[in-house]
């Protein structure tokens, strides 16, 4: 855990400084310290909070898959973008993301959502989220990512999403979902 948490950290600042010229005055981040957690003796975060997480992660889901702006997305929307992002994350171009490629990709795409915001405590415990979640996605515990899992948790996630079965994600389907996000 520890090996992982100064990758992620370390990411984290490679990535505010990639990425500062598409925020005007970010910061470099001081080193991270580990989430807590309400299990930690933390307060559980505020209904409130919850709800602006679930909204941000619901706009920023439709902001980058509904490509016609027209409300939705749709399988015909979303899989071309999935396939783009893992094409372009594969930096090494060897079929498969190593974590270092995967939490790479995630520091960016989060830092570029932050836009002018600087970088906080959220941001940070995101980061450190992302070395759990490549495990979770490495299905077979080779240390990569292949094109294969990549594709399923894709897949799961629309699905997850699409409360309706209907092969569409809309605002309506975030909203009702269980917990923040898919």
């Amino acid at each position: 855990m520890t090996k992982r948490f100064i990758l992620a950290a370390g990411l984290t600042i490679a990535a505010a400084a990639a990425f500062g010229p598409f925020a005007a005055g970010a910061q470099t981040p001081a080193p991270a310290t580990p989430a807590a957690r309400p299990a930690d003796g933390q307060p559980a975060p505020s209904p409130e909070a919850v709800a602006a997480t679930r909204r941000r992660f619901r706009d920023t889901f439709l902001q980058q898959y509904d490509t016609n702006r027209d409300g939705q997305v749709t399988r015909a929307e979303y899989d071309p973008i999935r396939a783009e992002t893992f094409r372009r994350t594969d930096a090494n171009k060897d079929g498969s993301l190593s974590e270092v490629e995967y939490v790479a990709e995630y520091a960016g795409r989060l830092r570029l959502q932050y836009g002018e915001r600087e970088i906080d405590d959220a941001f940070l415990r995101a980061i450190v989220q992302a070395s759990p979640r490549f495990e979770s996605i490495d299905r077979d515990r080779n240390l990569s990512i292949s094109r294969e899992e990549y594709d399923a948790v894709a897949q799961r996630t629309f699905d997850r999403a699409d409360l309706n079965r209907d092969g569409v994600v809309t605002a309506a389907d975030w909203d009702a979902l269980p917990g923040v996000h898919p």
